[in-house]
């Protein structure tokens, strides 16, 4: 059970999930965001009140997303791994899932003083581009949600 007192509803959670999904889901929550989802010690699964989440983290259980101690796991896909923490339905999608997640995490993919404002959508738009050509993704989600101007 969750120490949360706000769940956070996940992005997409089903038991088997295709590239296409992960991807899709991942740009229409990219594009809601309002700013980078940080706490003290840089990007963050989720941020302390529970209502912002990073891109995988946004993929994630409230349970999913904290260790045995209730503590909220910092790290990338890799930690999650390692920690024996990532999802099954996850698990075949670790290379995209850290592709996005670099999306998310890089500065310049964001606006503002400090890379905390919302999104650049010209750059992150140009980034979910490259990571769609690099597995075969259609681009149907990020002309949907990111349109060029």
């Amino acid at each position: 059970m969750s120490h949360f007192t706000t769940p956070f509803t996940p992005t997409l959670v089903k038991p088997e999930l295709t590239k296409q999904e992960i991807f899709d889901a991942t740009i229409r929550y990219a594009a809601t965001m309002p700013k980078r989802c940080m706490d003290i010690s840089g990007c963050a699964y989720r941020n302390e009140e529970n209502t912002s989440a990073c891109f995988v983290g946004a993929l994630l259980t409230d349970d999913e997303v904290l260790d045995g101690d209730s503590n909220v796991v910092i790290g990338g896909v890799d930690t999650l791994m390692n920690l024996a923490m990532l999802p099954d339905r996850l698990q075949p999608h670790t290379k995209l899932l850290t592709n996005l997640q670099r999306i998310h995490d890089s500065g310049g993919n964001w606006s503002g003083k400090d890379y905390e404002g919302p999104a650049n959508r010209e750059r992150m738009r140009s980034e979910f581009k490259l990571v769609a050509d690099e597995f075969g993704l259609a681009h149907t989600a990020i002309r949907e949600v990111f349109p060029a101007h």
